[in-house]
């Protein structure tokens, strides 16, 4: 078996500084990422810009690098000697929080960025309430049941003061126990994501390894240590396949490619794949780890998959891949019945809607039912038909998604298919799992280009 799969999301407030961390990580692992990150130091001088020259190493767009923040999903790989690292950069901009969100899903790891500057901690932690970025971003991390890592950046802006750091950690623990969020495992870790050489002959304080020469009262692990740490993460092991899609793109020479992580079982070329809710189906051709060839693929790989005969327009982000051997037919959601804690301060109304996102699906819902307030402490029912869900209830409620949807009930084997959050005007409203699905069948069909033979004129898409 070859190296241990292992998925990491950056979380954190924009301009927190969380592609520049990813990107000089990869310029201190890889010769090639380095070159590269001098090319962009050059180009970003000539443009009077400082301090780019890792950052730019993710953010590659021009709309990305003129605005000065990230946008989309990033994703790179880190080799090591034991595990196969996915990085995916994502959007500290509240207005990308879909992206965002769409990143958390697929990992197994949440790197959360925390600003240890004077002013600019406490605004991102407590400037809007619970609407904070730094909160928010907190609870995504767990609504979707992922391990977290704390990464205290830009400790260079105050002097590498050990003081500050433990100031910055005992907020950030106080905010995750206001919160709920257990905080006993969560490690945090100081680091400078800036090229110190210059100053002190560290590249990186603290990235992948000790930083003895500014930080000399840290004893703890280096951040790539720390993910080390965190490899630990339960698999969904003999379990049918299950790949819920990231993106489709139509790759000349290759034609559509279907990119995800594989959450349970295996994807082999020759398999032919069901889609839900979009009820296509198609034959695997190829399947590709990291540009590279292979015969299969397992849970936790995040691949790219070649399926003849479907059209980018046929299948999207949201829509999950599972096998028809399986005797699994294509099926969308007509209700669900879920477990949920209130975040919204004007509580929830039967009728209410919004934006509800479960592993990589964004769609609009509404409360069909209120059926229960639940008692925090039993789980019981503590009043049976409530009006109205005040801020910070759990409650048993009816969802109706509003457009077609597939989810499962939540497993602890393979829980990112009935985790969720619920969001509105841009911030989360409500999380919790799916306890019952009511489903209906979709017609399996052929793609639209399923006809198309070589030679032939390809469809307009």
């Amino acid at each position: 078996m070859g190296k241990q799969p292992l998925h990491v999301v950056t979380l954190g407030h924009a301009g927190s500084g969380k592609s520049t961390i990813v990107g000089h990580i990869l310029a201190l692992t890889s010769e090639e990422h380095r070159r590269q990150a001098d090319r962009n130091e050059k180009e970003g001088l000539d443009q009077g810009k400082r301090n780019v020259k890792f950052a730019w190493l993710l953010d590659t767009s021009r709309h990305e690098r003129n605005r000065g923040g990230t946008v989309d999903l990033h994703t790179r790989k880190l080799e090591t000697e034991s595990l196969l690292i996915t990085l995916t950069d994502t959007p500290g901009n509240p207005s990308y929080l879909k992206n965002t969100i769409s990143g958390i899903t697929a990992a197994d790891v949440v790197l959360l960025v925390v600003d240890a500057s004077r002013g600019v901690f406490e605004n991102n932690l407590d400037g809007a309430g619970a609407e904070s970025p730094t909160r928010e971003h907190m609870l995504l991390a767990y609504a979707y049941g992922k391990k977290l890592l704390v990464a205290v950046t830009k400790m260079d802006e105050v002097g590498f003061e050990e003081e500050r750091f433990q100031e910055v950690v005992a907020a950030t623990r106080a905010a995750l126990k206001r919160a709920k969020i257990p905080d006993k495992d969560v490690v945090f870790v100081p680091v400078c994501g800036l090229d110190l050489s210059a100053e002190s002959g560290e590249r990186g304080a603290n990235l992948i390894e000790a930083a003895p020469g500014s930080m000399p009262w840290y004893s703890g692990p280096s951040l790539l240590a720390a993910v080390h740490q965190s490899r630990d993460v339960g698999r969904a092991e003999g379990l049918a396949l299950r790949v819920p899609v990231q993106e489709v793109v139509l790759i000349s020479g290759m034609g559509t490619v279907v990119c995800g992580k594989v959450e349970a079982g295996s994807l082999r070329a020759g398999s032919r794949l069901v889609f839900s809710p979009s009820g296509l189906s198609a034959v695997v051709r190829s399947v590709e780890l990291y540009n590279s060839t292979v015969e299969q693929a397992g849970p936790g790989d995040c691949v790219a998959f070649t399926v003849p005969g479907l059209a980018v327009g046929d299948v999207k982000r949201g829509d999950v891949a599972m096998q028809c051997e399986d005797g699994s037919p294509a099926q969308t959601v007509v209700s669900l019945n879920a477990t949920l804690s209130v975040r919204r301060p004007g509580g929830i109304k039967p009728g209410f809607c919004a934006v509800m996102s479960v592993h990589s699906a964004h769609v609009p819902v509404r409360f069909e039912r209120l059926e229960a307030v639940l008692d925090k402490r039993t789980g019981e029912d503590a009043v049976v038909g409530p009006e109205r869900l005040a801020d910070k209830d759990v409650a048993r409620v009816v969802l109706r998604p509003l457009c077609p949807l597939y989810a499962e009930q939540h497993t602890k084997e393979l829980s990112i298919l009935g985790r969720f959050t619920i969001r509105d005007q841009g911030h989360v409203v409500a999380l919790g799992q799916i306890k019952g699905v009511s489903s209906e069948p979709v017609p399996v069909r052929e793609g639209s280009l399923a006809k198309w033979q070589p030679g032939a004129n390809i469809p307009a898409l």
